[in-house]
């Protein structure tokens, strides 16, 4: 949750964790034609939640972690889902990479961003370049062809990202 106000026109579902947000997920997933995975769910969580703060001990503590579910892959594998859109943040072999990640999610599209560039500043900058990478038969036919947004203001940007997807909505046959 965060302490901002709800938009008019938008229904806010509040979550705690990435369980919580996959069941909200799976609530409404079966009425929507898009879903824009744009939540940062961390890949792993700890086995345990301690009720009480956890005291210094020595040197080290060791925090032993799971999996979090993988909410994207969950709606992107769906029969008659919605079309899926997610994100990579890549710092190495950024087309290599982000094109596994396309795959191992099942999307239709993957947003990847290459966050080691300017130095590491895409995150709290106001602008950005990402490079969308579609599934096989997605891009108007042209598969593995990837297209690069040049850097703008992420308002700008965000308008591009949906007049590229808005065709794969369009061609989808499900319905409201």
């Amino acid at each position: 949750p965060v302490n901002l106000p709800t938009p008019s026109g938008v229904t806010r579902i509040d979550v705690l964790s990435a369980a919580d947000m996959l069941n909200a997920v799976k609530q409404y997933v079966d009425k929507t034609n898009l879903f824009i995975a744009v939540a940062a769910v961390a890949d792993y969580r700890p086995t345990e939640v301690a009720v009480h703060k956890v005291k210094k001990q020595g040197l080290h503590t060791k925090i032993e972690l799971i999996r979090n579910p993988d909410i994207l892959a969950h709606v992107a594998n769906l029969k008659n889902g919605p079309v899926t859109i997610g994100f990579a943040a890549e710092t190495e072999n950024f087309s290599a990479n982000a094109r596994k990640t396309l795959i191992a999610k099942g999307a239709d599209v993957i947003i990847a961003n290459h966050i080691a560039a300017d130095n590491n500043r895409v995150f709290g900058s106001d602008e950005n370049a990402v490079t969308l990478l579609y599934k096989n038969n997605c891009n108007q036919g042209r598969p593995d062809k990837p297209i690069t947004l040049p850097k703008t203001d992420k308002y700008q940007l965000a308008i591009s990202i949906i007049e590229h997807i808005a065709p794969l909505v369009k061609s989808a046959t499900k319905t409201n």
